[in-house]
């Protein structure tokens, strides 16, 4: 009878934790964190597309409505409406920024780390790194 109770305890446990996490991870807003690319083509619910400068746009973090496999939607104020942003065009606050050893230098800032590619080794796992290795003066 006491094993069947420690059992059951054990499963109780096991059941809060896992529903604690998960309402946690839902009580997580998704928000725009940083504007990637210096033009956004943003479309309106009735199809109109319209290419808004990242000086025009609000500064984040902006809330995330909905997401969809390739954009996400948001509502903007100036222009007015909601709007679905193409999902590479933002980072968002559950993503991680990667930054290479090599990108910590002054000249491959100035070249907005282009000549960063991803490359494949032996084992077929694809690894970021550096193409070209300048030395700065």
């Amino acid at each position: 009878m006491r094993a069947r109770i420690v059992k059951w305890l054990i499963a109780l446990t096991f059941v809060c934790c896992c529903t604690q996490t998960h309402a946690e991870e839902e009580s997580q807003p998704l928000l725009i964190s940083e504007w990637l690319l210096p033009v956004i083509d943003a479309e309106m619910n009735n199809g109109v597309v319209k290419f808004l400068k990242r000086s025009e746009l609000p500064s984040p973090p902006i809330m995330v409505r909905a997401e969809d496999k390739n954009r996400i939607q948001v509502l903007l104020r100036k222009p007015r409406g909601w709007y679905w942003i193409p999902r590479h065009a933002v980072r968002l606050n559950t993503e991680t920024v990667l930054q290479l050893v090599c990108q910590d230098n002054l000249k491959s800032k100035q070249q907005e780390y282009r000549g960063y590619a991803m490359r494949g080794n032996e084992a077929d796992v694809p690894v970021i790194a550096c193409i070209s290795t300048e030395a700065e003066n």
